[in-house]
């Protein structure tokens, strides 16, 4: 309870956090997570109490810990139910579909194609973002020109820190620098729109509010957040292209075309709009795929053992769903045992407990042992009896 719930949130939004020092993450961290936790802990309190006063203290605090262990066992059964369930329909249906070549190869082309546009989205984002760190920069240097203070100087500590993450994530990104360039012409005017307001001064001359701390962390966590959903974006981006250049030769070698028909199947790096790192990494991943092509029997036969392996999963989630619903019937007043497990597991259990039996601790006796012994023990008893 406390490692997958309190320190997961702390964690993340200690992650997540624009502040400039552990302290301010930390801090960060406790006031979003006391945001959620702390109503929540105000009204089990409340409730404690009320049980307290109703029931004495000790019959009600060793009724809030049993309630409290109840609550957590129906949150852990509830999570299993739901996975289950989705298991149950989902397995089946991705080994189905996987059993499709030609279905799957589409499939990919549609989500390169919709990675394509979100790595694009999240580039001009991250180009928008470090265009205002500029621009930021600049004016923070303005404004430390007309009067050095303390507070300005802390604060371009903390633009340094940002400039080296920008510079990291440029040196990063590589040959995305014509990219960058299309992308600086939107990151200027978001500049100029997010630029800090002009007021009037006393002597009516416009005058650029001061940057603060605060403007700052919100431009940090601006900037954190959009590199990470570029790091993101481009990581599924690739990942989609590799697994479309393998689906293609393995279509290639389940269809039996040649070599030719490559450039008319997968679209290029280009047609996806990625720019050329991403067709860099095309090409590699179809090398790999040509060289993996040999396998033509093996091409010809997963799509087999795909729908086979469906049909075998599908009929084991109509049993478990079979099983569930007829065990309801099995008490009073029907005592109608219709589950396929029920006699399994009899069957199993016949004379002496059988397999389940000899799996237990101490149980090494076989069912051929107990029954040759049985009729030894029914005459002693008998013999007992008579005396």
């Amino acid at each position: 309870m406390l490692l997958g719930y309190l320190m997961n949130d702390l964690l993340r939004e200690y992650v997540n956090s624009g502040e400039f020092t552990h302290r301010g993450r930390w801090r960060t961290a406790i006031r979003e997570a006391g945001m959620f936790y702390g109503p929540a802990l105000l009204i089990g309190l409340v409730f404690v109490c009320y049980m307290m006063i109703d029931m004495g203290f000790l019959c009600g605090l060793f009724s809030t810990k049993a309630l409290g262990r109840a609550l957590v066992n129906i949150v852990g059964l509830f999570i299993l139910v739901a996975f289950l369930s989705y298991g149950l329909v989902e397995v089946p249906r991705q080994l189905w579909h996987k059993g499709d070549v030609h279905g799957q190869l589409r499939y990919l082309q549609f989500k390169v194609a919709v990675q394509s546009d979100d790595l694009q989205g999240a580039r001009r984002k991250l180009e928008e973002t470090i265009e205002l760190v500029r621009a930021t920069d600049a004016h923070l240097r303005a404004q430390a020109g007309r009067g050095a203070t303390q507070a300005v100087a802390r604060l371009q500590v903390h633009m340094e820190t940002m400039k080296r993450l920008v510079q990291e994530q440029t040196s990063a990104s590589g040959d995305g620098g014509g990219g960058g360039g299309g992308g600086g012409g939107g990151g200027s005017s978001s500049t100029r729109a997010h630029a800090p307001a002009a007021a009037d001064g006393p002597d009516g001359r416009s005058v650029e509010e001061p940057t603060t701390h605060k403007g700052l962390v919100k431009l940090n966590t601006r900037l954190k957040k959009a590199i990470t959903n570029e790091k993101v974006a481009r990581g599924m981006y690739e990942e989609y292209v590799r697994r479309g250049v393998r689906q293609q030769s393995a279509y290639e070698a389940y269809s039996g075309t040649g070599s030719g028909h490559r450039a008319t199947v997968m679209p290029t790096a280009s047609e996806g709009g990625s720019g050329s790192s991403a067709g860099g990494g095309g090409g590699s991943s179809g090398g790999g795929g040509a060289s993996g092509g040999g396998g033509g029997a093996l091409a010809a036969v997963r799509p087999v053992l795909y729908r086979v392996a469906s049909v075998i999963c599908a009929a084991l989630s109509s049993i478990v769903v079979w099983c569930e619903t007829t065990i309801i019937l099995q008490g009073p007043p029907i005592y109608l045992h219709l589950s396929p497990l029920y006699f399994l597991f009899s069957s199993l259990g016949g004379g002496g407990g059988g397999t389940p039996c000899r799996s237990l601790p101490g149980g090494t006796s076989t069912s051929h042992e107990l029954a040759a012994t049985g009729p030894e023990l029914a005459g002693h008893t008998a013999s007992q009896r008579l005396a």
